[in-house]
């Protein structure tokens, strides 16, 4: 049978007789090192896994509060147990407020007593540590938890996102293919549309840090634009889809000029959140009322109301919890639950009064903030191309090489595409002026692919496109290989003025 496998004890105390006795008391149950400075105590740490310290108070150059202080912050699992030539009550406390685990009088010490302190002194170390794993492996467990509930709410509201895009295409497609003709109406339709694409972009780059909105994200807001385009944005849901299932809804609009501080993603995501609710809750026909005005103490009062079913009031108490839905599978129940921690960052309130077969008003208030002037900004125009470039494009999505296409290809450039790396090393050429490659490709991601054709060609500008946010710092000096690096999806504007400017 093998021997069990001794702790092992330092002692540190300048006393040499006060070290035999310790030694002599412990010798059968410990390995036992001995210091008689920090200096010497500092290097046996080093080498050896010390389970417990034995420090003495009174030591040259530092005391042994000192020490204690700075050797628990190199290492939380090991015990140290305080001693003294004085019985002082003050000494006791400090020691354990500084991390020992107990405290010995030295003339009150005795066989017993040494080993039975080490002994507590050990499991309590052991114990905490217990408690510091199981405590992070609950913080893990949450942790994975807030992510998944974080997925779901993220694919609810990129859904909402995708709503009006989805709507205003099965308009002009579709419904009423005649509005194509509307040159006017194609173009307010298409500014909505890009406006939810934005929103649908705003809601991915949240994915990328757990979102919590910095100050610098938050702008003053002017309500009453921003529920104008929620009655717009919202139209296919409450007007032409509710008319298909047979209900008809009126939507009202009442609005004062107030604005508050806050990101604007986040409020129109709030508000189509709580009138997709509203329609919901309409069975045949009734209304939906969207307002704005300034209350009292500086406040905005903000009020999605219906003349809906209603909730009851155990429904309407439980409504702003996680994966709380009455919905029957139709729902992932984290709609309210988003819009609650998204009022909560503005420094919001939001209540909601309901009563069955009356209809619900959710009422959010927001602190008033002070309008900012605009400054009136240029309409701008076309992007003019001085030089037309032959560009190779390399992206495993063939849609992507569709819009880069056409979006280049108008401009007058010369657009080669290839769907892999390996179909991209083939077809570049001396005659390459430029490459844009995606980051995320099945044979080889975009800066390994970068990184070889810079050494066929190293005065070849590339731009990376990527869709996992601002992946610059990530990537460190790797990013001098690109001219530029882009996220998805991608704005041809600001891709075009680039081009011009290489």
């Amino acid at each position: 049978m093998g021997m069990h496998k001794k702790n092992k004890i330092l002692i540190v105390d300048d006393n040499e007789d006060d070290r035999y006795i310790y030694k002599r008391y412990l010798r059968e149950s410990y390995e036992i090192y001995e210091a008689e400075s920090c200096v010497q105590g500092e290097k046996i740490l080093t080498t050896q896994q010390i389970s417990c310290v034995l420090l003495d108070y009174s030591l040259p150059g530092k005391n042994g509060l000192q020490i204690l202080k700075e050797w628990k912050s190199l290492d939380a699992t090991r015990a140290f147990v305080m001693l003294t030539g004085q019985g002082n009550e003050n000494i006791a406390v400090e020691s354990i407020q500084s991390g020992a685990q107990d405290y010995i009088a030295k003339d009150r010490l005795s066989k017993d007593v040494l080993q039975k302190v080490i002994v507590n002194a050990i499991e309590k170390v052991d114990l905490q540590q217990q408690l510091l794993e199981m405590q992070q492996a609950a913080l893990h467990r949450e942790h994975i938890a807030a992510l998944g509930e974080m997925s779901c709410g993220l694919a609810h509201d990129f859904n909402n996102s995708l709503s009006p895009i989805q709507g205003f295409v099965d308009l002009l497609l579709d419904i009423h293919p005649e509005y194509l003709h509307d040159v006017e109406k194609v173009k307010h339709y298409l500014k909505l549309i890009k406006k939810s694409a934005d929103d649908a972009s705003e809601i991915v780059r949240r994915m990328h840090k757990f979102y919590k909105p910095k100050l610098e994200d938050h702008k003053s807001l002017p309500l009453a634009n921003i529920i104008k385009d929620i009655q717009i944005l919202t139209e296919p849901r409450w007007k032409e889809q509710a008319q298909a299932a047979n209900k008809n809804i009126r939507f009202i609009c009442e609005m004062d000029d107030v604005c508050i501080l806050g990101n604007e993603s986040e409020i129109r995501e709030v508000l189509v959140n709580l009138v997709f609710n509203a329609v919901d809750a309409i069975e045949k026909a009734g209304e939906i009322t969207l307002s704005c005005h300034k209350g009292d103490d500086n406040l905005v009062i903000l009020q999605v109301k219906d003349s809906g079913v209603g909730m009851p009031p155990e429904v309407a108490e439980r409504c702003f919890e996680p994966f709380y839905s009455t919905k029957e599978g139709r729902s992932s129940g984290l709609g309210l639950s988003m819009v609650y921690g998204i009022v909560e960052r503005h420094k919001g309130e939001i209540a909601v009064d309901s009563v069955v077969g009356q209809g619900t008003v959710f009422t959010i208030t927001f602190p008033l903030t002070q309008p900012v002037k605009k400054v009136q900004k240029q309409q701008k125009s076309k992007v003019e191309t001085s030089r037309f470039l032959q560009i190779l494009v390399v992206d495993d999505d063939d849609i992507n090489h569709v819009v880069l296409e056409e979006v280049l290809g108008a401009s007058g450039h010369i657009v080669i595409t290839a769907a892999s790396a390996k179909e991209a090393l083939q077809k570049f050429s001396k005659n390459i002026d430029l490459v844009i490659t995606d980051l995320s490709m099945p044979d080889m991601k975009g800066d390994t692919l970068a990184k070889k054709i810079k050494e066929i060609n190293p005065s070849v500008d590339i731009i990376l496109l990527t869709g996992y946010g601002n992946i610059i710092k990530e990537m460190g000096g790797a990013a001098n290989t690109f001219a530029k690096v882009m996220t998805k999806p991608i704005n041809a504007r600001e891709l075009l003025e680039f081009i011009e400017h290489l």
